[in-house]
């Protein structure tokens, strides 16, 4: 998922002849991992990309990202 934020970021987008920076920020969770409910991903999904948004803003939280663990979310 890195990987295609990186690739986001670097893509120019142009509107009205100005052009603007995209950042993109992902919360992601795991099948059995983080749950089996659909619910329950959903939420974890969504936690994990405040924790993103929270940090800065451009880049993507999973399972095994440092900032989820000194948060314990």
């Amino acid at each position: 998922m890195d990987s295609i934020r990186q690739q986001l970021t670097a893509m120019p987008f142009v509107h009205n002849e100005t052009t603007l920076a995209i950042t993109v920020s992902a919360g992601i969770s795991t099948y059995e991992k983080d749950g089996t409910k659909l619910e329950d991903l959903l939420l974890k999904a969504d936690r994990r990309l405040y924790l993103a948004k929270g940090s800065g803003r451009d880049c993507v939280v999973d399972a095994n990202n440092e900032l989820e663990k000194s948060r314990k979310i």
